[in-house]
């Protein structure tokens, strides 16, 4: 639990930095999303940039947690020890990530223990990323790399990364594996007014593309 919350922490501030929304911890899993200002219904030139602005800091955001990872104290290694004695150190820890982009639903659903969350394809889309991506990488599909299209000089991939996966309940999908992201050129911070906050965020989500990441 100390880990978890050290790491989490870490997490919560850097979500912070990227203006990324936290929905909640489930487990070891961090779910968040940033939702872009569509000013056009989602349809113009300014509302796709938007939304690849938003693609390009919660992908930041991810990789971001991947160097943070591996600054967290892990709690001592009961089996290393055993077989290793004389150098008993944890094995190392490391973060899988999936990352999936479009509309979703949000609110509080029931009376007792009640928490804000998010909905829809989009969402189980990410968790199936997720669990079938490899470590320290980003898994997506080919078509938020299309959305990504004017920052596609800031992304590298995983060599044989392309593939085609089958995800329970969705079907076979074209995926990549993203394996590192460079900010653009000249620009070593995130567009404020390209997000939505927290607040903002309940009357909006439901019409606009948001991107959700799981790690």
């Amino acid at each position: 639990i100390s880990m978890l919350n050290e790491l989490f922490a870490l997490m919560d501030a850097a979500a912070a930095r990227f203006r990324i929304v936290k929905i909640k911890c489930i487990g070891d899993c961090f779910m968040s999303l940033k939702a872009p200002l569509l000013k056009a219904g989602g349809k113009s030139r300014s509302d796709l940039k938007n939304v690849a602005r938003c693609g390009l800091d919660m992908l930041r955001f991810l990789f971001h947690s991947f160097e943070l990872v591996q600054t967290v104290m892990l709690p001592f290694d009961d089996v290393a020890a055993e077989e290793d004695p004389e150098n008993p150190l944890p094995r190392d820890l490391e973060l899988r990530a999936g990352m999936n982009a479009g509309p979703c639903a949000s609110g509080v659903v029931g009376f007792d223990k009640f928490l804000y969350d998010v909905f829809g394809d989009t969402v189980n889309t990410a968790a199936r990323f997720e669990s079938s991506g490899k470590p320290s990488c980003v898994h997506t599909s080919k078509e938020v790399i299309t959305l990504l299209d004017d920052f596609k000089d800031c992304l590298d991939f995983l060599p044989d990364g392309e593939r085609v996966v089958s995800l329970k309940g969705i079907g076979e999908v074209e995926t990549v594996l993203i394996s590192n992201v460079r900010p653009p050129k000249g620009d070593n911070s995130t567009d404020q007014g390209t997000a939505i906050t927290f607040a903002e965020i309940h009357s909006s989500i439901s019409t606009n593309h948001s991107t959700v990441g799981r790690s």
